[in-house]
């Protein structure tokens, strides 16, 4: 039984370089001139790239440095995505040299997605192997070190899907329902009695600015907030806190 992790700090940012189309025998750009392979260096689940059709086609990333990795993955898939492979390169770039397999993804009918695995060093290069039907689309790649909370099997823990619809009540008693489009989630992950110095490793999350990845007990990914902004924070005695995470899962 697994325990639930988050990526905290995401290395593919716009310091990295997208590599398709480099020359070298690197890939070619799979990409909507509207909507282009940069856009996933933003970390913005809601900036898009959008492929141009391909059915199977090879996404490399430069991270710019020598990184240490624990999870890859990705957010905010739409459209006709099937499949991702996630791979890894040491050294400088070589598109036709040896990529080592992390593991795959399903994409079909997830909006998030990804493989987590024991940390390895020095990785500088990544490569996410797409297969689709058609057009396909994503907002954000993810590639870090997880922070693991220790916790295994999150006991208490509650992942509740939530449908986002307007709801409007008229005078007559009629109800009109409008769906807003994919669901998002609630979940919720009580901690109990903690130490004070491992709260301070759960504020960490407090202190994002944005989106953040967690992986769950199940290593499924999601693109998550902190529900209302607010990590709870109960006096319990001297040395302990009781407190819990909650957490809005973006749809």
């Amino acid at each position: 039984m697994g325990t639930t992790r988050f990526g905290l700090t995401n290395r593919i940012t716009t310091t990295c370089t997208v590599k398709n189309g480099s020359g070298g025998g690197a890939p070619a750009r799979e990409e909507d001139a509207a909507y282009l392979m940069e856009n996933v260096l933003y970390g913005d689940r809601n900036v898009i790239w959008r492929s141009a059709g391909g059915f199977g086609f090879n996404f490399d990333i430069d991270l710019g440095a020598a990184r240490t990795l624990s999870g890859i993955g990705l957010h905010g898939v739409d459209g006709s995505a099937i499949s991702c492979g996630f791979y890894y390169q040491t050294g400088v770039y070589t598109p036709g040299g040896t990529w080592t397999f992390l593991g795959s993804s399903s994409l079909i009918g997830v909006r998030d997605a990804g493989v987590a695995f024991a940390s390895i060093a020095s990785i500088r290069s990544v490569r996410f192997a797409f297969t689709a039907s058609g057009v396909m689309s994503c907002g954000k790649f993810f590639a870090g070190l997880l922070t693991d909370l220790g916790r295994v099997g999150s006991p208490g823990m509650a992942n509740n899907e939530k449908q986002n619809r307007s709801v409007l009540q008229m005078p007559s008693g009629a109800v009109f329902i409008t769906s807003l489009g994919s669901n998002s989630r609630e979940i919720t992950i009580p901690l109990g009695m903690i130490p004070e110095a491992d709260h301070d490793t759960v504020a960490a999350l407090a202190d994002q600015t944005g989106s953040f990845t967690m992986v769950d007990l199940d290593d499924a990914f999601y693109d998550v907030v902190l529900l209302d902004g607010l990590l709870p924070k109960e006096y319990a005695s001297a040395n302990l806190r009781n407190t819990a995470i909650r957490l809005l899962g973006l749809p």
